[in-house]
């Protein structure tokens, strides 16, 4: 165990889980992390534009100069969580963040063989045992890498504020999605 509470694993182990959908990743917070990417997803999934999907659903927090993008929350719940039939559902699954879809796991660094596993999560300890999902962990690191390089440049290098500096990251990654993806969802 590490000092907050989580286990340490190496991207090649193996842990056991089944999600119990009691939805305590979607609670106590939220705080989960976006890139402009997951921006995109949400809001091409939801049919607006990305501009109307921050304020409703997304907080953007600027430190020093760096803009941070997290879920937004009410009562202390994910603002997507519903509760549906079956349990509690999400009403973005099929574009959930990057970070709810390796939960439980907590990815580290990009290019790290570590990510850490939630214990709290009640499905931890149960269930089939699975392989840290590398694909996915890798998509994510690469978005991330991809986010902050295209954000910190326009800071850094054009002089741009950082909210504009995202602003204008997000305009033009909308603009893609538009010629490449019209019809889908953005890859």
């Amino acid at each position: 165990m590490t000092v907050d509470g989580y286990v340490k694993l190496r991207t090649n182990s193996k842990f056991r889980f089944k999600c119990t959908r009691k939805a305590n990743c979607c609670r106590g917070g939220p705080n989960v992390s976006l890139t402009v990417f997951d921006v995109i997803r949400i809001a091409k999934y939801l049919g607006k534009h990305w501009s109307e999907i921050i304020p409703t659903y997304v907080k953007v927090i600027i430190a020093d100069v760096v803009p941070f993008l997290a879920l937004r929350g009410i009562r202390n719940e994910c603002v997507f969580l519903r509760k549906g039939e079956n349990g509690y559902e999400c009403e973005i699954y099929p574009v959930r963040p990057m970070r709810c879809r390796l939960y439980p796991l907590i990815p580290s660094a990009p290019g790290s063989d570590v990510v850490y596993l939630d214990p709290k999560c009640p499905g931890v300890g149960s269930g089939p045992e699975r392989e840290v999902p590398k694909e996915t962990l890798e998509k994510y690191y690469e978005e991330v890498r991809i986010h902050y390089k295209l954000i910190m440049e326009k800071i850094l290098e054009k002089g741009l504020e950082p909210r504009e500096a995202l602003e204008e990251v997000l305009d033009e990654l909308w603009e893609e999605v538009k010629v490449e993806a019209p019809e889908g969802l953005p890859p």
